[in-house]
Formats: structure tokens, sequence, C-alpha cells
């Protein structure tokens, strides 16, 4: 199974891949954080209807992101934000043994790209790939979708020898 989680989701996803190794066979992590300085602090005590006002611009407002975040509990989102921000998840990340692709949008201000002390995971390594998208935020997949889609393909497609994954633009077909 290919496990493909985001932001906090994208951490659960790991730490399921870490403990079930013999069941996943890659993991896609999107937009997570690598410690809990990277998790926007605004997010402690903010409605979750109101990370879009407060914390994301009105480019990052989705009706599938709208729709979700009124269906959140304010509780379990507070608490979720302050342990998350008291977590290191730079273990999880190190110790996976399964093919595993970061990416993560260069703009993001919810959850920040591994930069300083974390840069490394900027790099590829033995099984782990990092991509970041340009004109993204938190959500790379709704932003740049046919991008995003093209990245997953490539990684779900390749074998065992994968050595380099990069964003690349969808090719259509013109018809004539």
């Amino acid at each position: 199974v290919t496990v493909i989680g985001h932001s906090l989701g994208a951490i659960v996803g790991m730490k399921f891949a870490a403990r079930h190794s013999e069941k996943v066979e890659k993991v896609v992590a999107i937009s997570a954080p690598v410690t809990g300085e990277h998790v926007n602090g605004r997010l402690i005590n903010t409605e979750p209807q109101g990370v879009i006002e407060r914390v994301l611009t009105r480019a990052d407002s989705f009706s599938e992101v709208d729709s979700e975040l009124r269906k959140t509990d304010q509780n379990a989102f507070t608490k979720l934000a302050i342990e998350a921000r008291r977590t290191d998840f730079t273990k999880d990340i190190t110790e996976l043994t399964t093919p595993l692709l970061l990416v993560h949008g260069a703009q993001d201000t919810l959850m920040l790209p591994p930069t300083g002390e974390y840069a490394s995971f900027q790099e590829n390594t033995s099984g782990r790939f990092y991509v970041s998208l340009d004109n993204c935020s938190h959500f790379p997949m709704l932003q740049e979708s046919r991008q995003f889609n093209r990245l997953l393909l490539d990684f779900f497609l390749a074998g065992d020898n994968l050595t380099e994954l990069v964003p690349k633009e969808y090719w259509t077909r013109r018809v004539r």
C-alpha cells in the first residue's frame, strides 16, 4: 500500500509506515513539519475556520478546505496544534525505511519547509526525495494539481532505482 498524508496527517502516515513497514510500499508526505518549530504558532487558539483569514492567504482558500474546516472541532484542533509545536519529527523521517516523497509549497506559512539546521531534509538521499513547488503554499495538490499529480505518478511508477525526482510540466495533447 502507498500512504499519502497532508500536513499533520503526513506525520501520522510516516508513523504508520515506520510501525508497519512490511505493509507499506511508499510514503508521500505533503506539507509535513520537520519539527514543532516548523508549525505556525498562530494555529494555537485559532478557530479552524479562522485559519484561512489569520494564517493563510485568500489564495489558499478552496471550497474543499473550507468545508472541512467547518467540521473541525475547535478543542481538538487547538490540542493538536499545541502537541505538534512540542514535537520533533526528524526521527520519524530519518528512520523511515520505505521510499519517501516530501512535497512542500515554497510559500507555505502554516507548516514551514525545512531550513537552517534542517535544510538537509531538502536533499535527496537514498530513498528520500524532497520537492518544493515554487508557486504553492500549504495546498500544493490543489494549487498546482497537474504538476503535483505528475510528480506523484513519477514517484509511484518509478522502480527501486529512482535517483532523482523533479517537478515536470504536465503535457497535454493537442487535437487538430
